[in-house]
């Protein structure tokens, strides 16, 4: 059990899993260099991590090298940040359909 000042000093500075973690909804292109930017600066404002999500408007194809060199690139960053990093397995439509 933590004591006041622990318990304290844990709510004004949580684990990243207990941190906002906000659907980013990816509807563009995937820049990698751009999208890593990203994560650095929600990073910077405390979010402990994100859902990586497809969304209406994307203009790389779901699944595609580029979308997965993209995935990579920002899974890989917050994890050397120490972010979470959900994936949502789905673009628009039910899982199965891969975007269509």
């Amino acid at each position: 059990m933590l004591d006041e000042r622990s318990l304290l000093d844990w709510f004004a500075d949580p684990p990243a899993g207990y941190r906002p973690q906000p659907f980013w909804f990816i509807n563009h292109e995937t820049d990698a260099v751009e999208l890593v930017r990203q994560v650095r600066m929600m990073h910077e404002k405390g979010v402990g991590g994100f859902v990586f999500h497809a969304r209406h408007g994307l203009r790389t194809r779901f699944n595609s090298p580029e979308w997965l060199a993209a995935l990579r690139a920002v899974t890989e960053e917050a994890h050397r940040l120490g972010m979470v990093v959900w994936l949502y397995d789905e673009e628009n439509w039910p899982s199965g359909t891969d975007g269509g």
